[in-house]
């Protein structure tokens, strides 16, 4: 009779011991107790992991009288941390990774302050998420094709010196097709808003800082 059961008990307990580590992992990760939004994509959460230790790195060097070192060069960037699996799209969290990295790290140097709070505010949900919220891959996909619309969009008017807009010109799938899940053009919104000040705040002080981060 063991076993019998033996393999059926190893699976149970496989399953048993992947939920606590996701529910351990999700109580570790203060994001994920935050705000909805970095459930429901793994390029936001990147973001806000790399922004922080962007953040940390420039305000580091600030502090030492360190010269401005060049962010695509910087271990961390190269090498984004933080990731678990369920946290959703490793390749997403990577760019938000990075993208947020690269944006804290100037703001730290230039001292800006934490603008990344600005992406809990994106969120209009209450402050602790509500259980029934999972990842959301047409949002999460959104979210990041709506940053970099905003962020090239936040570049070219910084550069000409025209008031920040927030609103996204589009939302539509590529491809071009006609049918868009409601929760892409939510995704796309919020991500355009963040790409936008990114890319407009880059501009606003022009020096020798932001021109070596031209994307």
């Amino acid at each position: 009779m063991l076993t019998v059961f033996a393999p059926i008990r190893i699976a149970f307990l496989a399953l048993l011991l992947c939920a606590c580590a996701t529910a351990q992992a999700q109580r570790d990760d203060w994001h994920l107790q935050s705000r909805d939004i970095f459930i429901k994509s793994a390029f936001a959460h990147g973001y806000m992991h790399g922004y922080e230790q962007g953040f940390h790195n420039g305000d580091i060097d600030l502090q030492m009288g360190r010269d401005y070192r060049e962010v695509k060069h910087q271990t961390e960037y190269k090498k984004p941390t933080g990731y678990r699996d369920q946290f959703g799209d490793r390749t997403l969290f990577d760019a938000g990774y990075r993208s947020g990295f690269l944006v804290g790290y100037t703001d730290s140097f230039a001292g800006r302050n934490f603008r990344a709070a600005q992406l809990l505010n994106l969120d209009k949900t209450a402050q602790y998420p509500n259980a029934s919220v999972a990842l959301d891959h047409n949002f999460d996909r959104a979210f990041r094709d709506g940053y970099e619309t905003g962020q090239r969009q936040g570049l070219a008017d910084g550069r000409a010196s025209e008031v920040s807009r927030h609103d996204p010109s589009t939302c539509k799938l590529d491809g071009g097709h006609d049918k868009v899940p409601p929760q892409y053009c939510d995704g796309f919104r919020d991500g355009y808003q963040l790409g936008y000040s990114d890319g407009f705040a880059n501009q606003r002080q022009s020096g020798d800082i932001f021109a070596r981060n031209d994307r």
